[in-house]
């Protein structure tokens, strides 16, 4: 196995299939719209990229598009656990 493919390719695949998982598993636990919306934005996201890993892999033309998603989506998922970590520090309001 070439060394440029596991850095280039298998490590991103790994990384944005995590990212999926982990953003997955927080929308579960608290079940709210804006974990919603970013689970299906990291969901997006990260899809497209391994697409065109996927593609790269298979001898495509190279760019750094996927990599620019995968970073692009760690941050979006950096924010969605600060949302998650918020919404259990601050009690609910009784009325």
């Amino acid at each position: 196995m070439d060394i440029e493919l596991v850095v280039w390719g298998i490590i991103p695949l790994l990384i944005g299939l995590i990212e999926i998982y982990f953003s997955i598993r927080l929308y579960f636990k608290q079940k709210s719209v804006p974990q919603l919306l970013l689970s299906i934005l990291i969901c997006l996201i990260n899809g497209f990229s391994a697409l065109i890993i996927i593609e790269m892999i298979f001898g495509a033309y190279p760019t750094f598009l996927p990599h620019i998603g995968i970073a692009i989506s760690t941050i979006i998922i950096i924010i969605q656990i600060l949302i998650s970590k918020k919404r259990k520090a601050t009690p609910p309001k009784l009325h």
